[in-house]
């Protein structure tokens, strides 16, 4: 079994998700690449090495060394099993404090106005609309919207964590449409022997049959059938999230709008909107799904408060 299926099966033994899989398996390639030598050999003074080759010659971000750190432990321990001695002593990353970038009200506008009208463009508007992370925004399943109650709820977001947001009452009935489509595309996907959904975690040997029921299909599946690593299967997965950047992209350079903008910025705006509509921080804390209240605190900094009046223009 090659390193790359090894680390992909434990990820799958201990609940992390698809994603954590991939980044941890990118990790492991860029640590091979370094070292130049085997997984067999690999010990905690080569972690340090790397760690601090991360800092002082590619001057990655605090996250990104602090990401390959949890990886490259993940590997040792839980894949390659072995025992590691301390290997704390790095080159730290700079701690940098940054601002994130906000668009106004009419940007936002203007943005949704250059994406095409269709299913793209609902994906940003409930993006924008709900505060939402994109890989949240894409893995978004039937079962998890409830138009009645105008409720979505969000499943094993960051940190495994659920949480329940409003939906926006002008998206209502563009969601049912979406839904429908998916049902009708449901049966004819099952009329041809496909049909089947990935389930989370170990939910596919508590409950086989509901890899066919509608309520666990993705709200966005792709438009191309893929494998699945694990099976080799071959069903739908949903859009992916290069599909939504490359649409905003597109849309930010239609529109104009002189800023560093990708789908993270409409989650940043969500929040900064709402903090200049006067919902207090714990309730965006809430929305967000922040752990911890410091991490919301950082758009107190970036919202314009009405008595935030330059004294020039009182003169």
């Amino acid at each position: 079994m090659s390193l790359q299926d090894a680390i992909s099966n434990r990820c799958q033994e201990m609940h992390y998700s698809r994603k954590t899989a991939e980044t941890y398996t990118t990790w492991a390639r860029q640590f091979y690449k370094f070292t130049g030598r085997p997984a067999s050999t690999w010990a905690e003074g080569d972690i340090k090495d790397f760690l601090s080759d991360l800092s002082t010659r590619r001057h990655v971000s605090p996250n990104t060394q602090r990401q390959a750190l949890n990886g490259l432990t993940f590997i040792c321990r839980e894949v390659l099993k072995k025992e590691l001695g301390d290997y704390s002593q790095f080159d730290r990353a700079k701690e940098t404090k940054r601002l994130p970038v906000v668009l106004s009200r009419d940007e936002i506008r203007q943005l949704l106005e250059c994406v095409p009208a269709g299913r793209t463009n609902l994906m940003l508007r409930l993006q924008y609309g709900c505060g939402l992370r994109v890989g949240e925004l894409i893995a978004i399943r039937v079962k998890d919207l409830d138009l009645g109650r105008r409720v979505l709820t969000v499943r094993q977001g960051k940190g495994d964590k659920d949480r329940c947001i409003p939906i926006p009452e002008r998206l209502v009935d563009e969601l049912q449409a979406q839904v429908d489509r998916v049902a009708r595309f449901h049966q004819r996907e099952l009329a041809i022997g496909l049909g089947w959904v990935a389930l989370p975690g170990a939910f596919l040997k508590k409950c086989p049959s509901a890899e066919y029921d509608i309520a666990w299909q993705w709200v966005w599946p792709s438009e191309t059938l893929s494998l699945q690593p694990e099976t080799g299967r071959q069903g739908r997965w949903h859009v992916s999230d290069a599909a939504v950047q490359n649409a905003i992209r597109r849309a930010v350079k239609i529109a104009g709008i002189r800023k560093r903008v990708t789908t993270h910025t409409l989650r940043h705006s969500f929040a900064t909107h709402h903090l200049e509509a006067g919902t207090d921080i714990r309730t965006i804390q809430e929305l967000l799904g922040h752990s911890d209240i410091t991490t919301t605190m950082i758009y107190t900094h970036v919202a314009m408060r009405p008595a935030a009046v330059s004294p020039l223009d009182t003169l």
